[in-house]
C-alpha cells in the first residue's frame, strides 16, 4: 500500500500545489478584500470554489480506527515529502511543508488514534490540528489544507457543512469518501460531485462464467491534467483503467471515460477472460487449419 500512498500523494500535489503557494504568499498579511485569480481558477480564499476541492480513494484491508488514522498519517507525510522533493534546493524546510492543516475525521476512534500519532510524524513547518467531523462543523472558522477522512454516505450534510460554511483554507481533499462506491441523495449530488477524483486504486473481485476473477480499477491523474484544470478548462478528461490480476502482476484489459460500473466490469472481464481462454485460442487454431474456400469458381 506504501506505493499506492505515493502515488495518490504525487497526483494530489500536482493539484494543489498551486493553492499551497498562494496561502505561503499570503501568510503573515491581512487578507485582501480583493479576490486573488490565477488562470481564473483560485477565486478567493474560502472553501466554496469545486476547483479547490480533490477527492483521494486507497484500500483499506481493514477498517478500524486505528488503521484509518495510519493512512491518513502516511498520506500526510508524503504528500509533505513529495512537495519537500518537488521544492527547489534554496527552499527552507519550512517553506516546503504543508503549512497549517485541519485533519478531519468521521469515525471518533480514528481521530483519537490520529491525534496520538500527528505528534510522531516529524511534519516540520507543518501545524496539524485533528477534529471529528461533528465538532469541527461547530467551530466558527478553521483554516489550512483541509483533509476530510473516510466520511460516510450519513456524513455528507456535514462535509457540506464544513467546506461551504466553516472551513476558509487554499484547498480541500477527501480521502476514502464512502461515497465512491455508494450513492448519495439527489440534493446531494452537488457537493459530491465538486471534488475531483485525483487518484483512485480500488482493488475488485468480478464472479463470472469462467471464474473467479481478481483486478482493480485505477485512476492517476498528472501533470497535463492539473494543467488543464489550473486553466479554467472544462472538466479534467479522465481515463480509468481496469486491470486484471494475472501471475501476481496487474495488465489493463480496458478504460473508461467515466468511473466503470459493476455491469462494466463484469463485461471488461469477461471479454478479456474470453479472448484469453484456451476454447478461444483452440477455436482459432482449428479456424486457421481449416482450408480457405475458394471464391474464384
Amino acid at each position: 500500500m506504501s506505493l499506492q500512498i505515493e502515488h495518490a500523494a504525487q497526483s494530489t500535489l500536482l493539484f494543489v500545489q498551486p493553492y499551497l503557494l498562494l496561502q505561503s504568499k499570503k501568510k503573515g498579511f491581512e487578507k485582501s478584500k480583493d479576490s486573488v485569480s490565477t488562470s481564473g481558477r483560485i477565486a478567493n480564499d474560502s472553501g466554496g470554489s469545486s476547483g479547490t476541492r480533490f477527492a483521494v480513494e486507497i484500500p483499506l484491508l481493514e477498517s478500524s480506527g486505528t488503521a484509518t488514522a495510519t493512512l491518513a498519517c502516511s498520506f500526510l507525510t508524503s504528500l509533505q515529502q513529495q512537495r519537500q522533493a518537488a521544492s527547489p534546493v534554496s527552499s527552507s524546510s519550512k517553506a516546503a511543508a504543508l503549512g497549517n492543516v485541519t485533519l478531519v475525521f468521521a469515525d471518533a476512534a480514528a481521530a483519537s488514534a490520529a491525534s496520538a500519532r500527528v505528534p510522531t510524524l516529524g511534519l516540520v513547518g507543518s501545524t496539524v490540528r485533528v477534529w471529528g467531523l461533528a465538532e469541527a462543523c461547530r467551530q466558527s472558522s478553521l483554516g489550512g489544507l483541509l483533509v476530510m477522512v473516510a466520511p460516510a454516505v450519513a456524513d455528507i450534510a456535514l462535509v457540506e457543512q464544513l467546506v461551504d460554511d466553516v472551513w476558509q483554507g487554499p484547498s480541500a481533499i477527501t480521502l476514502n469518501a464512502e461515497w465512491a462506491s455508494l450513492p448519495v441523495p439527489a440534493q446531494y449530488k452537488t457537493i459530491r460531485d465538486s471534488f475531483q477524483v485525483v487518484y483512485s486504486f480500488l482493488p475488485v473481485s468480478i464472479q463470472g462464467i469462467l471464474g473467479k476473477k481478481e483486478g482493480a480499477v485505477l485512476l492517476r491523474l498528472g501533470t497535463a491534467d492539473a494543467v488543464h484544470a489550473r486553466e479554467g478548462g472544462p472538466a479534467v478528461p479522465q481515463q480509468w483503467k481496469i486491470l486484471r490480476e494475472q501471475g501476481g502482476k496487474f495488465l489493463q484489459v480496458g478504460q473508461t471515460k467515466t468511473r466503470p460500473s459493476s455491469e462494466d466490469l463484469e463485461l471488461i472481464f469477461l471479454n478479456a477472460s474470453a479472448a484469453s481462454s484456451p476454447l478461444t485460442a483452440a477455436a482459432k487454431f482449428m479456424r486457421n487449419l481449416m482450408p480457405k474456400k475458394d471464391n474464384t469458381t
